[in-house]
């Protein structure tokens, strides 16, 4: 039972220290209504340095090379408007939640649309 509260409290302190910068950013753009119907959005997380964790060589270029392709004609010519990506010490949970489900709000999904999320970094289990 310990265990849990620790990575309860350990979740509940990254999301405060995060929560400042996530709030002090500028709010994301609206949905673009030029474009006639539906749109492709992608909210797209790359980890690879952790303070506590051994560090991983490639998530977050794997990140970035997901974001690419999707800019790219043969992944649907995305925007940058229509990306959401976070990377390395960017990709607190508060920037996640806070300022992703912001962005993702703003960008008002309709039926047809399509949304990717893409993580790559360390994966975690917990025996229950």
């Amino acid at each position: 039972m310990r265990k849990y509260f620790s990575i309860i409290n350990l979740v509940l302190l990254f999301w405060i220290s995060g929560m400042n910068s996530a709030l002090a950013q500028s709010p994301p753009k609206p949905r673009d209504t030029t474009i006639q119907g539906p749109q492709t959005f992608a909210m797209i997380m790359g980890i690879s340095k952790y303070k506590f964790v051994r560090p991983l060589e490639y998530a977050d270029k794997d990140a970035e090379m997901f974001a690419n392709f999707l800019k790219s004609p043969a992944g649907g010519s995305l925007t940058d408007d229509n990306i959401y990506m976070l990377l390395n010490e960017n990709a607190t949970l508060a920037n996640f939640y806070v300022r992703g489900f912001q962005w993702l709000k703003a960008k008002k999904l309709q039926s047809g649309d399509r949304l990717f999320i893409y993580l790559a970094g360390h994966g975690d289990a917990i025996d229950e």
